[in-house]
């Protein structure tokens, strides 16, 4: 995931170096020692005011203790700050806090420099659906299902979610990014934007609109275009950033991936999923497309049994290569 550049700007000392201490003991939070250049400053007192004319890109939040609530609320409301904690009572919660302040400031901002991760199979069946849920979970990242034949995310949708992508592309051209947060489901890896089993396929236009209002919403983005049939998962191939062809250890599969890459002019890296003993390789997947899997994903029976249930798996082999896999395309420090 990618981690935040975080400062810590706060007349009390003790609260300060507490406020360092929760900061650094986070995974994918950095300490930013100028606010100018941080994703988030957490201020209090008087250096609220300072912060908010020094550090206008940041998403700031304002810190009270028990004695100063009603006075730095008064103080982060005139200075436009996305949120309040009160510490230490709030201590538990500071990194979803710091992470929700981040994206409210992104959409305030207008920026539209998000990426787009595209993911598809080289073949029916190779997984591409379950990789683009564990790379989404692991990134921290909501996944967009583009794929609407199969509509695969749907089944990882949690109980009483509803599929939201139709009614998203009904009213694409007026929608603002903050409305596509808001439209987002609950889902295994966290939020999705799902596809109806079998429904319309979108085009590429309101594709296109409803991936340019994602850059905008949030930092990453995951999309699951299946298997690249159709205009609109052609164009969302085209726009990404990067492409991940999800491929298994067989031939069909390696000669799927091949003719995807002479296809399309899209930076396209092979995954190689369900990899076991006495099967193709990574050394094979290189001789047939000119270069090696991206990753090895290996078969781990803890993904089938976690999915037969719409769920993702907790621990394992295959889930470790995914959060590797993450570290590499989307890892270290960023402060956006």
């Amino acid at each position: 995931m990618r981690s935040l550049g975080v400062a810590v700007s706060h007349p009390d000392p003790g609260i300060s170096d507490e406020l360092v201490h929760a900061v650094e003991a986070e995974s994918d939070l950095y300490l930013a020692l100028d606010p100018a250049k941080a994703a988030v400053v957490l201020a209090g007192g008087a250096e609220l005011s300072a912060v908010a004319r020094h550090a206008s890109q940041a998403a700031l939040i304002g810190v009270a203790a028990e004695r100063d609530v009603a006075e730095v609320a008064r103080e982060a409301l005139r200075c436009g700050a996305q949120e309040i904690v009160v510490w230490p009572r709030d201590r538990a919660g500071l990194r979803s806090i710091v992470r929700d302040a981040a994206s409210r400031a992104r959409i305030a901002s207008g920026r539209a420099d998000g990426r787009v991760f595209a993911v598809c199979g080289a073949r029916g069946g190779a997984g591409a659906t379950t990789i683009a849920a564990m790379l989404a979970h692991a990134a921290e990242a909501p996944v967009v299902d583009l794929e609407t034949m199969s509509a695969g995310q749907s089944s990882f949708l949690a109980d009483g979610a509803e599929p939201t992508l139709a009614a998203v592309l009904s009213a694409v051209d007026d929608l603002d990014p903050a409305s596509v947060v808001t439209a987002m489901s609950s889902h295994a890896s966290g939020r999705a934007i799902c596809a109806s089993p079998r429904s319309e396929a979108p085009g590429d236009e309101r594709a296109l609109r409803l991936l340019d209002l994602m850059r905008a919403a949030v930092p990453l983005t995951i999309v699951d275009i299946g298997r690249v049939t159709d205009a609109a998962t052609r164009a969302a191939a085209g726009s990404a950033d990067l492409v991940l062809c999800v491929c298994v250890p067989d031939v069909a599969a390696l000669r799927g991936s091949r003719a995807l890459m002479h296809e399309t002019g899209s930076r396209i890296e092979v995954v190689l999923n369900r990899a076991a003993r006495m099967r193709l390789r990574a050394r094979d997947v290189e001789r047939v497309i000119g270069r090696p899997p991206i990753a090895v994903v290996p078969d781990d029976p803890r993904v089938r049994r976690a999915g037969e249930s719409g769920r993702l798996p907790q621990r394992g082999t295959a889930k470790r290569a995914i959060e590797a896999l993450v570290g590499r395309i989307d890892g270290g420090p960023n402060g956006s």
